[in-house]
């Protein structure tokens, strides 16, 4: 669906900016800056694109519980920590 592709562009546009392979970030590794990466994915596709944390955790077979904190950290980051904000608008500018 068009969705899928769109959910799969923004995965494959956050990991050229973080340099991580796709299947990096769609693992349970958890380690920096894998995690940023990961929250900063769930964060635009709550945010921009309105998938349900469900729907997200799905995607990423993590649970919807994991993925709503990574979304609330990622609120977080995005006020305190610059490079994470210039990622985000990296990948923001680049999906149009």
């Amino acid at each position: 669906s068009s969705q899928d592709e769109s959910v799969n562009d923004v995965i494959r546009r956050a990991c050229l900016i973080y340099k991580i392979h796709p299947s990096d970030v769609l693992s349970k590794v958890k380690r920096r800056p894998l995690i940023d990466c990961r929250f900063l994915i769930w964060h635009y596709l709550s945010k921009k694109q309105r998938l349900s944390p469900a729907e997200i955790a799905k995607l990423f077979t993590h649970d919807r519980t994991s993925v709503y904190h990574g979304i609330k950290k990622m609120d977080d980051l995005l006020v305190t920590d610059q490079e994470v904000r210039r990622c985000y608008h990296m990948l923001d500018r680049s999906m149009g």
